[in-house]
């Protein structure tokens, strides 16, 4: 009954989505000042992004494959909720699930796990916020690294190879990404926009034969705003985490540590960006493919510092009138570099808009890495809401 929940709200979604010809980047439920007796100061809005993706490495080394066929490639689906109240103070929320559509739509031969659940949870946060005061959340919700070091590298088709969430144990616990169970406090002093959050201690995480717990964490990020078109930001996350193997109570504990910086530029039709990430025991450390993650003690898994960057530049040619409304050539950089590990992936691709927030986009990678990984060419239909 779970299961049939959930895909029925998807479907419902989807449903609307591809039936909305004039949708924008938002829909509006529930206005606010919609006359209602008790409703009146609450706003609700929904939106989302229907992706699919091909993709085929070279040299045929994934003939037949699934990717060929088609496959979700990140659909996801939210709802905004703002309460006004007196005195300029605002409650909020957001829900965001992302789900595997070609799932839903019980086309099982583009999906891994035609059985399994079609969805997870993305983010789920509550929190309250004032214009003089800032902003409080609490909840699933994206960390203050990524916020500030990450995302303005997360832009083309496969990106993020060069960041933390890519690399690590998981984004989703080691609060590097999409943490769970963060209290964030946000706010705006003049050009700074200030980040800060406190990560509490979240469920066992089981990787192999390993078991992996967040005990706690805080981090610290500012975005300093130089012109409106180029901005720069910094931020530092530490994490503690206990780390056992096969069941055995014997734990080692580890301090994480992550720094990195990023810069933003969009002059006219530009978007350039950049990142460079510096990780301290932060990284698996048969991430360099010299030694299995079966044959570490919980004190040797995360061995070593790492450091990685990103970088991006594209320029969108408007179009006026059509059903294209404008293209995108770019060119991007992800790295890595571990102890005997060595990864540089270029890019070149291009995205095509259309009407009604439909687009496709274009990538090839290029791969130099010291595990010899393939050449990669991908395409992303999408349609955003």
């Amino acid at each position: 009954m779970k299961k049939f929940k959930a895909s029925a709200v998807s479907a419902t979604l989807i449903s609307t989505a591809l039936c909305a010809p004039m949708a924008k980047a938002e829909l509006t439920l529930l206005p606010r000042d919609n006359g209602t007796r008790f409703l009146n100061h609450l706003e609700v809005t929904a939106g989302g992004s229907v992706r699919v993706g091909f993709s085929n490495q070279m040299g045929s080394i994934d003939d037949g494959a699934r990717a060929h066929r088609g496959t979700d490639d990140g659909s996801r689906f939210h709802f905004n909720i703002n309460y006004y109240l007196p005195n300029d103070w605002q409650l909020l929320g957001r829900y965001e699930v992302g789900t595997d559509v070609l799932h839903d739509l019980g086309w099982h031969h583009h999906t891994a796990k035609p059985g399994g659940d079609s969805t997870t949870r993305r983010k789920l946060y509550v929190g309250v916020a004032h214009p003089t005061y800032g902003t409080f959340t609490f909840g699933k919700q994206d960390s203050v690294f990524y916020t500030v070091v990450g995302k303005p590298t997360d832009t083309w088709v496969m990106d993020m190879k060069g960041q933390g969430p890519a690399n690590g144990i998981s984004g989703d616990y080691d609060g590097s990404y999409r943490a769970r169970d963060i209290f964030m406090y946000t706010n705006t002093f003049g050009p700074v926009q200030l980040y800060a959050s406190a990560n509490f201690a979240d469920s066992d995480y089981y990787k192999g034969d390993f078991t992996y717990r967040r005990k706690g964490g805080a981090a610290l990020g500012a975005t300093y705003t130089i012109e409106p078109e180029l901005k720069w930001g910094a931020a530092y996350s530490y994490n503690k985490a206990d780390l056992r193997k096969d069941g055995n109570p014997e734990k080692s504990t580890w301090d994480q540590q992550s720094l990195g910086t990023a810069i933003t530029w969009t002059p006219g039709n530009w978007y350039v960006a950049g990142m460079i990430g510096y990780y301290k025991d932060f990284i698996p450390a048969s991430r360099d493919g010299q030694v299995s993650s079966a044959d570490l003690n919980p004190n040797q898994y995360f061995r070593g510092n790492a450091h990685g960057w990103e970088g991006y530049a594209g320029y969108t040619f408007p179009v006026a009138g059509g059903w294209v409304t404008g293209i995108q050539p770019y060119v991007a950089e992800s790295a890595i570099r571990f102890q005997r590990y060595s990864e540089t992936l270029n890019y070149i691709g291009m995205n095509v808009s259309f009407a009604y927030g439909f687009s496709v986009s274009l990538e090839h990678q290029f791969s130099n890495t010291s595990d010899h990984q393939p050449d990669v060419s991908k395409a992303r239909l999408r349609y955003d809401f």
